[in-house]
């Protein structure tokens, strides 16, 4: 499988959903890197922050 990086088109793309652009967190600390049970941690490169149970 290949990997694709996200680029400022992608942002640009997920912005047109996200109105707020301070929900796209594009340089995510540690508190991003694990699971709720802390069992699979993998450092991402964007988190999209839900503001309702809906979007998540």
């Amino acid at each position: 499988m290949e990997y694709h990086k996200i680029n400022q088109e992608d942002l640009k793309a997920l912005s047109s959903y996200i109105a707020d652009p301070a929900r796209l967190i594009t340089n995510p600390t540690t508190h991003w890197d694990h699971d709720q049970f802390k069992t699979v941690r993998a450092m991402p490169d964007l988190v999209i922050q839900p503001v309702t149970n809906e979007e998540v």
